[in-house]
């Protein structure tokens, strides 16, 4: 007999009870994830997918919902695991008169694969590429121009798709100066030629929500593209009809209510929001004071990165963050990609890289910005072979150094190490963030002059210059309540900043 037949008969009823408590319970709980199953793909899913499907985009986007917010926690019904994706993004794209003449040949074809072929590689090892593009397209061969107001041959957008890049910002002051007609030309060019490729910071009108998602990897991406409020410019636009159509464009601006509505809208509909910020001093290395203002306040919104554009050279990167577990990278400012510009920091310029990484556990997901990087560029050209081409700077020989037309004005002081040095100058630079939310909404005028809402000249205090950075006036002048926004590791407190100190500023 076994053993079991000699337990005493209430014992045997006190086991049964509790394996069928046991046994209830399993099924308690097997029932409860099974509805809870159900009111997932039968009420909240759809909810969410009617959600997203009111969000307007341009023509032939698409965007989709796996899961839903609750404050800043993403919770989705997607696989546990981790998912990465490796971003590279560009500087300011600006075809001037001399990148121009490079692309046209005796035969009457124009192409600008050229000036690209170095970077390729890089451009296209990333999951996903983006390049702010300065001015605007034109079909028309002879009303292109290298000057203001720009009007750039469609060739240069067929080479920045050929390149690699996926994603393209147009919010700037110079896609501005040429009007509606350049405006609606740019975005009929990307929407026929290269629909693939995401275009930013064009509105189709001024209450517009338009965003793009890119969704690879398994991680959903948004991006927005905003630029300041220039008066004459990027705030008033010509509304003449567009050309092809009778659309009226806008561009994205930097105004609070309208940067917090797209926000709030983009990061419903996805794992990771970038925005592309056209904000600055023109050739000034030291971040503004607008910028730093929202900078933070962007963060405050829950962006992931920002990069930044319009100063026409390198500003540093950090990471900011704050008691309320927000987090963001900003490059401040990548300089310029492709420029004709003839000055030792209009020629340098920088690669952002980082790796997005999400994190999927029990239906709760978080977004990690790792291994954020800068890969340094030159902008080489040489007037007498029409040779126009972005180096990596870490193969930039010196042999190319001396061929550069701007050689001319530097002599032996132009090389690879002079511009190492000068890129080291700026990038130790330490930002100290703004706690002040004063210029958010503040205008310019086209010689960045700043005014508030009344229209008042508003006279930037705050800010200080790469000079008075170096000449003492502005360094070391953060105290222990910034050291909460920044990440140790960008920056060396041994640094020998005046070694590098630059007349030049």
């Amino acid at each position: 007999m076994k053993r079991n037949d000699y337990l005493p008969l209430n014992l045997i009823e006190k086991m049964n009870s509790r394996i069928s408590m046991v046994l209830a319970g399993i099924a308690l709980v097997v029932i409860c994830v099974l509805f809870n199953r159900l009111d997932y793909n039968m009420v909240k899913k759809p909810a969410l997918q009617a959600q997203s499907d009111t969000v307007e985009s341009l023509p032939g986007e698409s965007r989709t919902v796996d899961g839903e917010r609750d404050g800043n926690t993403i919770v989705s019904d997607a696989e546990d695991g981790v998912y990465s994706v490796s971003v590279v993004a560009a500087g300011d794209n600006l075809i001037q008169e001399s990148l121009l003449s490079s692309g046209q040949s005796s035969a009457g074809l124009w192409n600008y694969d050229h000036i690209y072929s170095q970077i390729k590689p890089t451009i296209q090892g990333a999951d996903i590429a983006i390049v702010n593009q300065e001015t605007p397209f034109t079909t028309d061969h002879d009303a292109v121009s290298g000057t203001e107001p720009y009007a750039t041959p469609v060739e240069v957008g067929d080479a920045l798709a050929n390149a690699g890049f996926d994603v393209v910002g147009a919010a700037t002051e110079f896609m501005a100066s040429g009007g509606q007609e350049l405006i609606g030309k740019t975005v009929d060019f990307w929407r026929s030629s290269h629909p693939d490729v995401k275009l930013l910071g064009i509105d189709s009108d001024s209450d517009s929500t338009e965003f793009s998602v890119i969704e690879t990897n398994g991680i959903r991406i948004a991006f927005l593209n905003f630029v300041m409020p220039i008066n004459g410019r990027t705030a008033n636009l010509n509304t003449a009809a567009s050309g092809s159509s009778d659309t009226v464009y806008s561009l994205s601006l930097f105004q609070t209510e309208a940067v917090s509505r797209k926000i709030s809208q983009a990061k419903a509909a996805s794992d990771c929001l970038i925005v592309c910020a056209h904000w600055g001093a023109d050739d000034e290395a030291m971040p503004t004071e607008y910028q730093k203002e929202w900078a933070a306040y962007l963060m405050q919104q829950g962006v992931n990165v920002i990069i930044g554009s319009y100063p026409h050279t390198l500003q540093p990167y950090v990471t900011l963050s704050d008691g309320s577990g927000h987090k963001t990278l900003v490059y401040y400012s990548l300089g310029n990609l492709a420029t004709g510009q003839e000055t030792l920091k209009s020629v340098l310029g920088g690669l952002a890289k980082f790796t997005i990484q999400k994190t999927v556990r029990d239906g709760v997901v978080s977004i990690d910005i790792l291994n954020p990087d800068l890969e340094l560029v030159v902008m080489h050209y040489n007037y007498d072979n029409a040779d126009h081409t972005i180096y990596p700077l870490a193969s930039y020989t010196e042999d190319l150094a001396q061929a550069h037309s701007i050689a001319s004005y530097y002599g032996e002081d132009f090389s690879r190490s002079t511009l190492e040095e000068k890129a080291d100058e700026i990038l130790v630079m330490e930002v100290t963030p703004s706690t002040k939310t004063t210029m958010l909404n503040n205008t310019f005028n086209i010689n960045g002059d700043m005014y508030d809402s009344a229209m008042n000249m508003v006279t930037d205090t705050d800010s200080i210059t790469a000079v008075e950075y170096y000449s003492g006036q502005g360094a070391g002048s953060s105290d222990d309540s910034d050291e909460e926004y920044y990440d140790d590791e960008y920056y060396d407190e041994d640094y020998d900043y005046d070694e590098y100190y630059d007349e030049e500023y």
